[in-house]
């Protein structure tokens, strides 16, 4: 599976929980996983703050 897949399904585990947060995640699960696969792809590094929202904030990852 490619990384961007696993992280694909980690942010729907802690997002799963989240109520509504879980839904924008899933309204918005096509933009997310390009932005995962492009960062992949091009070795780049997503910045996120606390103070954004979740959603925005689990596409950093834990790296």
């Amino acid at each position: 599976m490619a990384k961007y897949k696993e992280n694909l399904e980690r942010i729907r585990r802690i997002m799963k929980d989240s109520g509504d947060q879980y839904l924008e995640f899933l309204v918005n699960q096509d933009e997310i996983e390009r932005i995962l696969q492009l960062q992949e792809e091009k070795n780049v590094l997503i910045l996120g703050h606390n103070y954004m929202i979740p959603i925005v904030y689990q596409l950093s990852g834990r790296e």
